[in-house]
């Protein structure tokens, strides 16, 4: 086969052109995967967040107690489901009490509690103090008495590209109580606070 030839034969082309391109083909595929691993956590964060929000307000009597909330924190972990929960997800409710003082709307905690699936004891200890003036001024009105506030934290750890790091996925949601009048904790019971 002559030099003329040799440059001119066409075979293998096809062979080297899927060789150069697959490389980069399987690492999109992959980048497909996570971003959508990443959107189905944080949809399932924002959905848990808003059903304990939402289980916690639907309270008949008024009274959070602690079996109540090991059952709330279980419902979280079931809709969290696939995803891995331990050390990685944490919830915190946190009921502010709304005074009147003459046009001045105050906002204070009645209590805080902070559950981490699957663990399904709620805890009292919190890394930041109870804040009164953290609840938004639009929602401080004269027809409310109470609010619950709940946020949520997700720390999300892609499978594959690792060099990422944990990404943390927040969400929160405000509800006021629907069949009483306010949201207490049992007699004797700490408030968190």
């Amino acid at each position: 086969m002559s030099m003329h030839n040799y440059f001119r034969d066409q075979k293998g082309v096809a062979a080297v052109e899927f060789a150069l391109i697959v490389p980069i083909l399987f690492i999109l595929f992959l980048g497909v995967i996570e971003v959508s691993n990443l959107l189905i956590a944080d949809a399932k964060a924002r959905t848990a967040t808003s059903s304990i929000s939402d289980l916690i307000t639907q309270d008949s009597d008024g009274v959070i107690t602690s079996d109540e909330l090991k059952i709330i924190t279980f419902a979280s972990k079931q809709i969290m489901a696939p995803l891995t929960l331990a050390g990685q997800f944490t919830i915190y409710a946190t009921d502010y009490k709304l005074t009147a003082v003459g046009t001045v709307i105050n906002s204070s905690v009645r209590w805080r509690r902070a559950f981490t699936p699957p663990n399904t004891v709620p805890s009292t200890t919190f890394p930041s103090a109870c804040n009164g003036n953290a609840l938004p001024l639009t929602l401080r009105t004269a027809t409310l008495n109470d609010v619950l506030y709940v946020n949520s934290v997700y720390s999300w750890t892609p499978r594959w590209f690792t060099w990422v790091g944990q990404v943390k996925i927040t969400s929160s949601n405000y509800n006021m109580p629907r069949y009483a009048q306010e949201l207490v904790l049992p007699t004797g019971e700490v408030s968190g606070c």
